[in-house]
């Protein structure tokens, strides 16, 4: 009976280093999770009581109810603005799969894995420069006055189309999305990549023997072990697109006009420009639902899609 009591006793001094350890680990990651609760989740879900409140960011909130949500109904301006956000996450889900996969194709059809590193460091170096940087560079290009565009125009001798491309009504959202040609996405590059990599050898000789050409292969055995990657790739540019904010404010401040007016900046310039944070919360709310909905419904997309294959 002894020995048994002293075997439990050894058995407990055993485990209370390693359970020392976990409660020293745990006690160690508290303060960052203290930092997201306060600067992460506490901002985020605040936003659900403020937006049934009037509220200018400074005095106590008054609750209002639903009064926001049926304003922002109401808005013109915001629906303006789902148009355009609508019609540039389209081209912009476009710009975020064909280009990157094309270019992953053809880095992973080269023979020389020196050549497929060479262009994936080339590919990879924008991503260093601020996309503020960027922003500035692609206003700068579509300037009417010295911009690059309108001089390559007058080269190509097509002077007659050089104009102020960012405003013009016409064509400020269409040079918006035509921003950061030829859009090479190098995060989503190198997931369809790598994605190309994982397809196992004896499947890719098997298409060999049975006679399939370049586009063949690419049709019938990439693309189907790339669903994965072109669907995270998707999701994640269509919040992006919902949530894009800088873009507009810093190149044409959603101008001329509305004719760039998007939801996000219509929040944001809501809250600072016109002190109704509690408008800007009931935008931000929506917004979240749409993503939300439209993540969910991408997700049943996919799962349906992988059932039927």
């Amino acid at each position: 009976m002894n020995e048994v009591i002293n075997s439990k006793r050894a058995v407990k001094r055993k485990k209370s280093p390693y359970r020392s350890q976990a409660i020293m680990g745990f006690l160690m990651i508290v303060p960052t999770f203290i930092f997201l609760g306060v600067f992460k989740y506490y901002p985020a879900l605040s936003s659900f009581f403020y937006a049934f409140t009037r509220w200018n960011g400074f005095s106590d909130p008054v609750f209002i109810g639903v009064d926001n949500f049926v304003q922002l109904f109401h808005d013109e301006v915001f629906w303006q603005s789902c148009k355009n956000v609508v019609l540039w996450t389209i081209v912009y889900c476009a710009q975020c799969i064909i280009p990157p996969l094309f270019a992953a194709e053809l880095i992973f059809h080269l023979k020389s894995k020196r050549g497929q590193y060479f262009y994936r460091v080339i590919l990879i170096i924008p991503m260093v420069v601020p996309e503020i940087v960027n922003q500035l560079i692609w206003q700068l290009i579509y300037d009417g006055d010295i911009g690059m565009f309108n001089r390559l125009l007058e080269l190509i001798g097509l002077g007659n189309l050089t104009q102020d491309w960012l405003g013009n009504p016409n064509t400020a959202m269409i040079a918006l999305m035509c921003m950061n040609f030829p859009w090479i996405h190098a995060f989503n590059m190198l997931m369809f990549y790598a994605g190309l990599q994982a397809i196992p050898g004896d499947v890719l000789e098997s298409a060999t023997m049975d006679g399939l050409g370049a586009w063949g292969k690419i049709r019938k055995m990439h693309f189907p072990y790339l669903i994965g990657q072109v669907k995270i790739a998707l999701v994640l540019a269509i919040i992006a697109c919902i949530q894009n904010v800088t873009a507009p404010l810093v190149m044409t401040s959603g101008g001329p006009g509305y004719a760039t007016y998007v939801p996000a900046l219509h929040m944001y310039l809501s809250a600072f420009s016109n002190s109704r944070f509690g408008y800007a919360c009931a935008i931000g709310i929506i917004l979240f639902i749409v993503v939300m909905l439209l993540t969910m419904l991408t997700n049943r997309l996919q799962s349906q899609t992988d059932f039927d294959a």
